[in-house]
């Protein structure tokens, strides 16, 4: 079975709030809980759970907020397309 480019895209981004919204995406803090990566820490050296990637980290926040992000805002799909970092 061959999936089109779009719903490969929509089904990351649609994974992608998923994680956010359970709080259950693969930042440091959770990785470095299951033994997969060195530190907690984000690149600002802050712990890099889901809450500080979305509302509190100075290069990655979206100016919405958590729950801007959980009604799937154009605003909220555009930010989750371009973060630099894969939940």
């Amino acid at each position: 079975m061959k999936f089109s480019t779009r719903f490969i895209v929509y089904n990351a981004l649609w994974t992608t709030l998923n994680r956010i919204r359970t709080n259950q995406g693969k930042c440091n803090y959770l990785l470095h809980k299951w033994g997969m990566v060195e530190s907690p820490l984000c690149s600002c050296g802050q712990k890099q759970t889901i809450k500080h990637i979305v509302e509190e980290c100075p290069s990655m926040k979206f100016s919405g907020g958590i729950e801007e992000i959980h009604t799937a805002s154009e605003e909220g799909i555009e930010w989750m397309k371009k973060l630099g970092v894969r939940l």
